[in-house]
C-alpha cells in the first residue's frame, strides 16, 4: 500500500509574496400442437433451461460511479432473472466507503455517512450475476461538514472517473481538479497563514509525485484557500494497468491569523476544515 503523509505550513500577507514550508425474455416450458396436412406433429418446448443473459458488462455512461442516495446497480446492471450479489474489494489500491456506510451483499448501500470531512469517497466492488463478475465502482459524496462551519468547492466535482492508457504515462495535470476552503472565521487577507495535512491512500501514483501545497486567494478581503489536485506523469505499476482502481487524498486544514497554524498539529481536531476527493482511475479496453 502507497501512503504518504506530509504536513505543510505556508502563509502569505498582503505586502509580500508569501511563504512556503469509476434478456433474453424466459420461455415457459410445456408443449403445442399444431397441424398440417391432417398431421398432427408436437413441438416439445420443455428444454428450456431458464433465462439467458448477455455478457456481464457495465456502462455508466455519464456517472462516475454507482453513488449513494442517487442510484442502484440495477440503474447500469441488468439482472436479467439472476439475483446480483456484492462483495467490496479491500485491497491497497481499491479506496473505501466513509465510516458509517457501507455495499451490502445484495448490492444495495447500508447506513449513512458518518464524517467530519466534506467531498467524496470511492471504493471497487465485485458484482457478480450467474457466475460472472465485473469490477464496479461505488461512491458516496458528502456536502457539507457535520460540524459545519465551513465550505469546500469542488472542480470539476468532488469524485471524477478518468479513463487512461496502460501502456503510457498516466497524469492528472490535464484535468487539474480543484479545491477551495472556506473557512468558517474571517481571516483578513493581509495577514492569513494556514497548515494543511494530506494523506494520498491506494495512489498507483509514485507518492513523490502528488503535489499537496495550496495557495491562499482574496475573495473580498477573506482568504480562501486553493488547493490543486495534481500528479506529474508517472508510470504505472503493473498490477494498476488491468483493473480499476481509486486514488483518493484526504486533507486537514487551519486557517487563521498570523502564524497561529504553525503552531498547531495537523492531525487534531483543533483543524479547521477537513475534505477528501477521489479519482476513479479506469484502464481503458
Amino acid at each position: 500500500m502507497r501512503h504518504l503523509q506530509v504536513t505543510l505550513w505556508s502563509c502569505l500577507l498582503l505586502s509580500a509574496t508569501g511563504c512556503t514550508d469509476d434478456a433474453t425474455a424466459d420461455t415457459d416450458g410445456g408443449s403445442s400442437s399444431s397441424s398440417t396436412s391432417g398431421t398432427t406433429a408436437a413441438v416439445d418446448e420443455s428444454s428450456s433451461t431458464g433465462p439467458v443473459c448477455p455478457e456481464l458488462a457495465l456502462d455508466l455512461g455519464d456517472a462516475p460511479c454507482v453513488q449513494f442516495n442517487q442510484n442502484e446497480i440495477t440503474d447500469f446492471i441488468d439482472d436479467c432473472g439472476f439475483a446480483l450479489t456484492c462483495t467490496p474489494r479491500e485491497g491497497p489500491n481499491d479506496g473505501r466507503m466513509p465510516d458509517g456506510l457501507s455495499v451490502r451483499p445484495d448490492c444495495a448501500f447500508q447506513g449513512s455517512i458518518n464524517e467530519d470531512r466534506i467531498g467524496a469517497w470511492a471504493q471497487i466492488v465485485d458484482v457478480e450475476r450467474d457466475g460472472e463478475s465485473i469490477a464496479v465502482p461505488f461512491c458516496a459524496v458528502q456536502e457539507e461538514s457535520l460540524i459545519g462551519g465551513y465550505s469546500v468547492e469542488f472542480s470539476p466535482a468532488p469524485v471524477i472517473a478518468k479513463s487512461f492508457d496502460p501502456s503510457a504515462a498516466v497524469s492528472l495535470e490535464d484535468e487539474s481538479p480543484t479545491l477551495r476552503i472556506r473557512p468558517s472565521a474571517a481571516c483578513p487577507f493581509a495577514d492569513c497563514g494556514f497548515s494543511l495535512a494530506f494523506d494520498v491512500l491506494n495512489a498507483g501514483f509514485s507518492p513523490s509525485s502528488v503535489t499537496g501545497l495550496g495557495e491562499l486567494e482574496d475573495d473580498g478581503g477573506n482568504a480562501v484557500l486553493v488547493q490543486p489536485l495534481t500528479a506529474a506523469e508517472d508510470m504505472l505499476d503493473p498490477e494498476f494497468t488491468t483493473e480499476p482502481w481509486v486514488f483518493a487524498i484526504e486533507y486537514n486544514y487551519c486557517m487563521q491569523a498570523g502564524d497561529a497554524c504553525s503552531m498547531i498539529n495537523p492531525n487534531t481536531d483543533a483543524m479547521d476544515a477537513f475534505s477528501a476527493f477521489a479519482v476513479i482511475m479506469l484502464p481503458q479496453e
